[in-house]
């Protein structure tokens, strides 16, 4: 069986497995050069104390408020409706025109929240800005508002599909067992899993727009018609997307010149589970239920990736495929080796026994330190411990 290759560079582990990659924006100094205003516009602050009554307070938990300044109008949350206001910036001095915002009812504390920070907002004379964050104050020199600079939206690192746009233009989840991936690094390349195969390709953005393409796969038969479907309509739903936003571990791909600027696919973050990385093979299922300890000067080798492949050492060959896991369940396979010869019969037989122990298995579970693979009877097919670092 042969395993069509994008490029001979190995999988990424480790540097893009990330739950969420984000940058916190950090202000300029002080009296940095440029346009008056230009150190606090175009970052979204996150309000943290207020001016309620002749007291700073905190921001109740669990509640976000926001403001953004840009060319000359300013947006966010105040904690229940999104508002909006004119806004003059000259040195040190700012000061907002009218405020207006969606009339949505909140309870308490949130309602209680917004009135007080709309009314601040209209007491602003001046903003201070240091390395702890954005102050905005009073014409009396009193501290009205308190703000810290919001993480940046960031796309990179390894994603889950948690729903993609089918050829109905629907959403639809991937089908259980199934494992739909994206990882997306800082030099522009993409990669993950389609859920029968590997595929990679490039990206590149400018601001919210995204361009994605083209990609190229692995050539794998699906294990069934409706999984080749969804393989098929995943990643074409990545290749029309046009638009991205993210808000803390989810992640959405837009098609903005689709009918109602459709959402094609939707991520959550991918935290590293226990499973994923490199691994020492320690025994194998010899085929009659006995577990066979690796031929002496011989390593075994399995590494998980993020993005749904594995791929290992079988003694005399190297081996990559995809895999899926759900829960305590995993599949792993088809997989695809090199064909070079081993030295002798024994060390030809282990590899063949080992090939097929990985694809009988239908569940993982840890055991201490190592993991052990097992097949739908509970039978042990494979064992293995960390790869030491």
């Amino acid at each position: 069986m042969s395993l069509t290759r994008f490029a001979a560079r190995p999988l990424r582990r480790g540097v893009l497995v990330a739950s969420v990659a984000v940058a916190l924006a950090l202000p300029s100094p002080v009296g940095a050069a440029g346009d008056a205003g230009s150190e606090i516009e175009g970052l979204q602050w996150n309000l943290t104390q207020l001016l309620v009554g002749s007291e700073l307070s905190a921001v109740p938990e669990g509640l976000t408020a926001t403001i953004l300044l840009e060319d000359g109008q300013a947006t966010g949350s105040a904690g229940c409706n999104s508002f909006s206001s004119p806004y003059t910036v000259t040195q040190k001095s700012l000061s907002f025109g009218a405020v207006a915002s969606t009339m949505m009812l909140c309870p308490d504390p949130a309602m209680a929240t917004e009135t007080a920070y709309l009314a601040d907002l209209g007491l602003v004379s001046a903003y201070q800005l240091d390395r702890d964050g954005l102050q905005l104050v009073g014409a009396d020199g009193q501290p009205l508002l308190t703000y810290e600079a919001a993480a940046v939206p960031s796309l990179e690192g390894g994603w889950i599909v948690s729903s993609y746009q089918t050829s109905g233009r629907d959403l639809a989840s991937p089908q259980e067992g199934s494992l739909l991936t994206a990882v997306f690094a800082a030099d522009g390349t993409l990669e993950g899993n389609s859920g029968c195969n590997h595929y990679s390709g490039t990206f590149t953005l400018d601001g919210g727009d995204i361009s994605i393409g083209p990609i190229a796969s692995t050539r794998m038969a699906c294990a069934s018609p409706e999984l080749q479907v969804q393989e098929t309509e995943y990643l074409a739903a990545l290749e029309a997307s046009n638009k991205w936003s993210q808000d803390g571990a989810e992640l959405e791909l837009v098609d903005a010149d689709g009918a109602g600027k459709d959402t094609t696919v939707r991520f959550t973050a991918e935290t590293e589970p226990t499973y994923v990385g490199s691994w020492v093979i320690t025994g194998y299922d010899k085929g009659n239920g006995t577990i066979a300890s690796p031929a002496e000067g011989t390593s075994l080798t399995l590494a998980f990736s993020v993005d749904g492949t594995v791929e290992g050492s079988s003694g005399c060959n190297t081996y990559s495929g995809p895999y899926t896991v759900s829960g305590r369940s995993m599949t792993i396979g088809p997989l695809a080796s090199t064909r070079m010869a081993c030295a002798d019969e024994q060390l030809d037989a282990q590899e063949q026994q080992l090939l097929t122990a990985l694809q009988v298995v239908t569940s993982w579970a840890p055991d201490g330190e190592g993991m052990v693979l097992q097949d739908s009877e509970g039978a042990t097919q494979v064992t293995a411990a960390p790869q030491a670092q």
